[in-house]
């Protein structure tokens, strides 16, 4: 159905984009996705009642997936079905009080991980590897503003810290799962 729409839509802009109509309609086939299933994501995260923890697990997790990648699903659908998931099952990991120390050793851990694995390509987006120098840098200047961004959160609100670490510790998991499929 989001291939139909963004096949639709990209037919309506042919005369702009001459020559470009396969680019053209899986950009927009991603962008839809994205944007749908962002915002099906922020519903759960208002059927939770925890709005602000859950676009702070998104975000964490859509920058660090953007720019350090990590592990793509087969489809869109199973795309969605496993964040859904992950995010139902973090927001209710966040009405659990976890003592300090344990969410900064997880950060450090996470931090560990994505640091280590900068830039994870899914083998479709092998005419990216001429690249990989530069997302390797990209990703690991990325995830010390991150570390930076924690100790702020620690230091000033440490009530966003559990959504924090979940949004990290997603992330390196994701990093690691994908080193894991494609290599």
């Amino acid at each position: 159905m989001i291939n139909r729409m963004a096949a639709y839509i990209a037919k309506r802009l042919l005369p702009y984009c001459k020559g470009q109509e396969n680019l053209l309609i899986y950009g927009l086939d991603v962008l839809i996705y994205t944007v749908l299933s962002t915002l099906c994501l922020i519903l759960i995260g208002l059927i939770f009642d925890e709005l602000g923890f859950c676009i702070m697990i998104i975000a964490i997790y859509y920058m660090n997936q953007t720019f350090g990648g990590g592990y793509h699903a087969s489809s869109h659908l199973h795309c969605f079905i496993l964040m859904a998931i992950a995010l139902m099952a973090g927001l209710l990991s966040c009405r659990i009080e976890y003592n300090l120390y344990f969410l900064i050793s997880v950060d450090l851990v996470s931090f560990i991980v994505l640091l280590l694995n900068p830039c994870i390509l899914h083998p479709k987006k092998a005419y990216l590897y001429q690249a990989r120098k530069h997302f390797i840098t990209r990703s690991r200047c990325i995830s010390c503003l991150e570390i930076v961004f924690a100790i702020l959160l620690l230091v000033f609100r440490r009530e966003l810290l559990c959504p924090y670490t979940i949004g990290i510790l997603f992330s390196a998991i994701s990093r690691l799962a994908g080193k894991r499929a494609y290599q």
